[in-house]
């Protein structure tokens, strides 16, 4: 590693010669001035020094572990990955406005079902939550056809055995989206209960994202969110809506009898431009790491950026390199 060297005279027979080394780190050995004009070497220590971070590379494929390490020292750093939800430039979005919506997920069927086994709702009226975050079935029940907007339609859904997940397609809902106006959206399973084999359906990697007039986006509601979904049983608790705990799915399984189920998600603001956030990688009393990895799982062109404070915690430094993730 290359270094350059500095020697300064601090005091009468004292010499101390600095190294600053490529990555930012710098040493100091005093040396010491004898009766006879001879200087001996004293230790050597390492200075707080000026930060520095960069990557071991700048291409990598899709799931490797991009690594980037750190010298020297800094009071904060945060660390953006250039995905979506993590953009630098999108830190202090924060706002309301006009808006395209899209929603989609994948879905697997099993059994026989019919056009209104599975069927996909949307409400910007719907009270029917208690002060606990639940719902009365009763309520869902009574709840007037005007208040569900039928949007099952405009999605691709199997009615019959699939082995493999059927893509929704990437639907526009952007006419949902009404100023100031959180909308619900639902899931209704209604089985006849007539089928010799139970039907069930498993749902997974729903997004429902906005797209601000600049380009960012903001993910508003997926089944990682899952203190965001509620289901409720109409009728014969034999089949209810499940929830994975590691992936982001749900499934239902008809029983042999009749039976409706609900999953209900929160309400929404789907005009909502929210901030991006960093990973925070050091606070101010912490230690600052060797280094960090992160994983990518799309190929692309990602803008990292770390941003960091020095010891007077006045400046915000802004660090970017691009990482070119391929398959």
């Amino acid at each position: 590693m290359k270094s350059k060297l500095l020697t300064l005279v601090v005091t009468v027979g004292i010499t101390l010669v600095l190294s600053t080394f490529s990555y930012g780190y710098k040493s100091a050995r005093i040396y010491h001035k004898n009766l006879n004009g001879i200087y001996t070497a004293g230790n050597t220590c390492f200075i707080d020094s000026v930060f520095n971070v960069y990557p071991e590379r700048k291409i990598y494929k899709v799931g490797e572990k991009v690594n980037f390490k750190f010298a020297g020292n800094a009071k904060e750093i945060n660390y953006f990955s250039g995905e979506q939800g993590s953009i630098y430039k999108y830190r202090n979005v924060n706002q309301t406005g006009s808006v395209k919506v899209n929603m989609s997920f994948q879905s697997l069927a099993k059994g026989e079902a019919t056009r209104n086994t599975l069927r996909i709702f949307a409400s910007t009226s719907f009270y029917g939550f208690n002060d606990e975050g639940l719902i009365d079935p009763k309520v869902l029940v009574n709840s007037s056809k005007k208040t569900w907007v039928d949007i099952t339609d405009r999605f691709v859904i199997p009615y019959t055995n699939t082995e493999k997940y059927v893509n929704s397609n990437n639907a526009d809902i952007s006419d949902l989206a009404e100023d100031k106006k959180q909308v619900v959206f639902a899931f209704k399973f209604l089985n006849k209960g007539d089928k010799k084999v139970p039907v069930s359906y498993v749902i997974k990697n729903l997004n429902i994202e906005n797209e601000a007039k600049d380009g960012k986006k903001s993910t508003l509601l997926n089944f990682l969110m899952r203190s965001s979904w509620i289901p409720v049983d109409v009728k014969n608790s034999e089949s209810i809506w499940s929830q994975s705990v590691r992936v982001p799915l749900v499934g239902i399984t008809g029983s042999l009898g009749e039976s409706e189920d609900w999953l209900i998600s929160a309400p929404i603001n789907l005009n909502e431009i929210k901030p991006d956030k960093p990973e925070i990688v050091k606070r101010f009393q912490d230690k600052v790491p060797l280094e960090i990895s992160h994983v990518y799982n799309k190929p692309g062109i990602y803008t990292v950026s770390f941003v960091y404070k020095e010891a007077d915690l006045s400046k915000e430094i802004v660090k970017e390199f691009q990482i070119t993730i391929i398959q």
